[in-house]
């Protein structure tokens, strides 16, 4: 299984379009964003550490931070699903 980690970002949404910018040249593998009552919580995965420099921009960009970072072990979904999947006999609908 891939581990990537993830940094977990809440902010006020009429700072997300410059947060998000700035967190793309970190070279992350992809961005979440949910927006809610005036709040964006913004998730990047990252591939192995997050870098050092995240943590200047969190200094920079958030009022007393709302953040963590988290290792994320990616799950084979369709490996747990064939686990349980039985075959099934089709018949005819009359």
């Amino acid at each position: 299984m891939s581990r990537h980690r993830r940094l977990n970002l809440e902010l006020p949404s009429d700072r997300e379009d410059e947060l998000t910018a700035v967190l793309w040249w970190l070279d992350p593998l992809g961005m979440e964003i949910a927006i809610s009552e005036g709040r964006s919580r913004v998730d990047t995965h990252f591939l192995g550490r997050v870098r050092a420099s995240a943590e200047w921009l969190l200094e920079l960009w958030l009022e007393p931070s709302r953040h963590q970072v988290r290792e994320v072990v990616e799950k084979d979904w369709l490996s747990a699903y064939r686990s349980v999947a039985r075959p099934r006999r089709a018949t005819r609908v009359m």
